[in-house]
């Protein structure tokens, strides 16, 4: 079963705004923002993502307007019901604490928005509704899996022919999870965090695809 999450890429934006100039470029995003919000309400996404900024510095112009299509973004999945899958830069605590206070700001639903590719281990006092989405490295998955949920484990695997296996691919997660029945079968235990119990908290589905709540 494959659950669809979809939206413009934030750096997207960088490049129409170079094409067709930045005016038009946030009217497109904007639109297509839109468009993910009730492909959502559909039915035929679970939830928008990669929404957010750039993760390298921009032009001014552009990183505001970025602001303001990722301050857009919170507002059309607050209003479909469904999670903000983020794209930013990678966050240490305070990073996480202010992501937050943006979402909250925008009436945004805390525990729903999950930071994609995140590569630094976000403890309890920093997560403040932000659900990290761990680069599933072997010592992040090591270090990431006795924190308390919710959290996930992530390839960001990109099917690109001239990039093979990048970023990490596709078998990496099963992997990591088979390590650690071999390696630590005490620990097995730990894996309905990521695959269960972080899907239900989240996204509201079991692993069968029953939904165990309203979104």
């Amino acid at each position: 079963m494959v659950y669809v999450v979809v939206a413009p890429y934030p750096v997207d934006l960088v490049a129409a705004a170079e094409s067709i100039g930045l005016a038009e470029a946030v009217d497109l995003h904007r639109s297509a923002l839109d468009l993910a919000g009730r492909w959502v309400r559909e039915g035929r996404a679970v939830a928008l993502g990669e929404v957010g900024r750039p993760h390298f510095l921009v032009a001014a112009a552009i990183a505001e307007a970025g602001e303001e299509m990722f301050r857009h973004a919170l507002g059309v999945a607050r209003d479909a019901g469904c999670p903000a899958v983020v794209h930013s830069e990678d966050l240490d605590g305070p990073g996480a604490l202010a992501l937050a206070q943006l979402a909250a700001s925008e009436g945004f639903p805390l525990g729903k928005l999950v930071k994609h590719y995140q590569r630094t281990v976000l403890t309890g006092e920093y997560r403040a509704g932000v659900v990290p989405s761990y680069l599933a490295r072997r010592e992040l998955c090591g270090a990431t899996l006795r924190e308390e949920g919710p959290w996930f484990w992530e390839t960001d695997f990109l099917d690109d022919p001239k990039r093979p296996g990048a970023v990490l691919d596709l078998e990496t997660v099963p992997r990591r999870a088979r390590a650690v029945g071999e390696k630590s079968p005490s620990d097995v235990e730990r894996l309905r965090v990521p695959f269960v119990e972080s899907v239900e908290a989240v996204y509201g589905f079991r692993p069968n695809g029953e939904e165990v709540r309203t979104r």
